[in-house]
């Protein structure tokens, strides 16, 4: 008699296990047990033991934890997320330490590679992970994403939630071939926020820190403090890259200069300005937009 295939489904190993029986087979899942013929010569039958059947990666317990995953717990039983990231997931911040043994270093001088929080969304579990801009008005010189995760229910919440975060990216915060793609960087970033803080990591993501060494970014904070007398040094960073924009001019533009031609064009509040600090984000977007543009088809 032709030899067939057995599929057994053990529903508390969430594992499958084949036997190879003559004259019978049997489907796992939901398959009908009790029409199964009877064996009738189990010396021909295989049936492996549970222990030697790896776990599904995906397969999880009642409490929603990855089965074939130990877990760290903190004193009150909630996950250590802090201890299950592993050394690889981890670099020195070179700004702040010499040490290249990861071992050695406290957190408050380390830096999570953006594996290393892939891993930690991958083990704590989620739905969904959505990416949308923020701002109506897109340029090319500065990108800002929220990202929002809907995570899955475990014992440590006792239902599904939401959380969101942000990133941004410009080019001041990017670097070399970096800053041909703002937009990944930004969603990166708005990641790596997005997971950290919600499973409470105080460790910054590699990918979040500013470039080292960065002669552009540096320039740029010698240009917020020189020139236009009028203009203070600028901290946030859409003001720093209009600063960068206007020295591009020829003669470069000053403060004085963006502030009349935003009257003149009857800007809400423009006449208050005292400072380029004081110009709005969304009217900076504005105005970048224009000069882009401009510039543009003056070097064509």
């Amino acid at each position: 008699m032709k030899k067939k295939e057995i599929d057994i489904f053990d529903e508390d190993a969430e594992t499958q296990v084949e036997a190879i029986i003559e004259g019978s087979t049997l489907v796992g899942g939901d398959g009908p047990f009790e029409a199964l013929p009877e064996i009738q010569d189990k010396d021909k039958c295989y049936f492996p033991k549970l222990s030697s059947i790896s776990i599904p990666p995906t397969a999880r317990d009642e409490r929603g934890l990855l089965k074939n995953v130990k877990y760290v717990f903190k004193e009150d039983g909630t996950v250590d997320w802090r201890k299950m990231l592993k050394p690889e997931h981890f670099v020195p911040n070179r700004e702040k330490t010499k040490e290249t043994d990861i071992s050695k270093i406290p957190d408050e001088h380390l830096l999570i590679l953006l594996d290393g929080i892939k891993y930690l969304a991958k083990i704590r579990g989620y739905h969904e992970i959505e990416y949308s801009p923020i701002g109506s008005l897109p340029f090319q010189d500065y990108v800002n994403v929220k990202c929002t995760i809907r995570w899955i229910k475990n014992f440590e919440e006792d239902h599904c939630q939401t959380f969101s975060d942000i990133g941004d990216a410009c080019l001041n915060s990017t670097k070399g071939f970096g800053s041909l793609f703002l937009g990944p960087i930004a969603a990166n970033r708005a990641f790596i926020r997005c997971v950290r803080n919600y499973l409470g990591i105080s460790i910054y993501g590699k990918e979040e820190m500013a470039p080292e060494g960065d002669e552009e970014r540096q320039n740029a904070e010698k240009a917020s403090r020189s020139g236009d007398s009028a203009a203070p040094p600028a901290t946030d960073k859409p003001h720093k890259i209009l600063l960068n924009k206007m020295k591009q001019y020829n003669p470069p533009l000053t403060f004085s200069a963006v502030k009349d031609k935003m009257i003149q064009e009857g800007e809400p509040g423009a006449k208050n300005w005292e400072t380029i600090e004081d110009i709005p984000n969304i009217v900076i977007f504005k105005i970048l937009e224009r000069m882009n543009e401009k510039l543009k088809k003056a070097k064509s």
